[in-house]
């Protein structure tokens, strides 16, 4: 539990200073986020599901939530993993939106 105490609100952070994520409190070993470019930023994909597919190319899996009541195909969740892993994700992450 103390892993996560600290380690939730890290990833929480720095995903929220990726532009077109944004994110939901979480408590679980998960954080559940939204991709949205609807602000016609030029960002490096259009949408979650463009997202999620370069991620598994980078070697990350997201579990896409569109079949969730109340949820559509922007909504994913990311698992919270070790420090490491974490800042790995948050490196493929900026590269895939953010560099291109």
């Amino acid at each position: 539990r103390e892993f996560l105490d600290t380690e939730i609100p890290w990833l929480q952070c720095m995903l929220n200073l990726i532009p077109g994520i944004n994110i939901y409190p979480a408590e679980a070993n998960y954080v559940m986020c939204s991709f949205e470019n609807d602000a016609g930023m030029d960002l490096g994909v259009e949408n979650a599901d463009e997202l999620a597919s370069r991620l598994q190319l980078a070697g990350f899996l997201i579990r896409k939530l569109e079949s969730t009541t109340g949820l559509d195909e922007r909504f994913f969740c990311v698992a919270v993993r070790t420090r490491a892993d974490n800042e790995k994700l948050i490196a493929a992450l900026r590269e895939i939106i953010i560099r291109r």
